[in-house]
């Protein structure tokens, strides 16, 4: 089943103001899976506000937090890769254990170590047990 997508603005889902959508097709049958909503000018307003208010306060976190928060997001994007997976095959069209794979690899480490991780990363995603990029 593909999940309902709205946009995050603000802190919260909404499915926008323009009551607009556009449809989300299966590459390999040209059918539709799912809809997208359209961003009205209102929304757009409404998440560059949203932006500028969060930028201000990242500006303000300090490397280290910033660094936790970042592995955090990886720690989950890795943990739900399993899930991820199978909505990027919808929508690209792609095989799952390449999505997984995918999925898991912007959740490796930046520190120049990213090539040395890359393999077991993806081999831990397609096993369904996560690797901590520190293991």
């Amino acid at each position: 089943m593909y999940p309902k997508v709205q946009m995050f603005i603000a802190g919260e889902w909404t499915d926008g103001t323009s009551g607009k959508s556009e449809d989300i097709l299966n590459p390999a049958t040209g059918q539709p899976i799912g809809k997208t909503p359209h961003a009205s000018r209102q929304d757009l307003d409404r998440a560059l506000e949203a932006a500028k208010a969060g930028f201000e306060v990242w500006r303000k976190t300090s490397p280290f937090d910033r660094y936790k928060l970042m592995r955090k997001a990886a720690d989950i994007i890795r943990s739900r890769a399993a899930e991820i997976a199978p909505v990027m095959t919808m929508e690209q069209g792609k095989p799952v254990v390449e999505a997984q794979g995918e999925t898991c690899w912007p959740a490796t480490s930046s520190t120049g170590s990213r090539k040395k991780l890359a393999a077991p990363m993806a081999a831990s995603c397609r096993h369904g047990w996560a690797m901590s990029p520190s293991s």
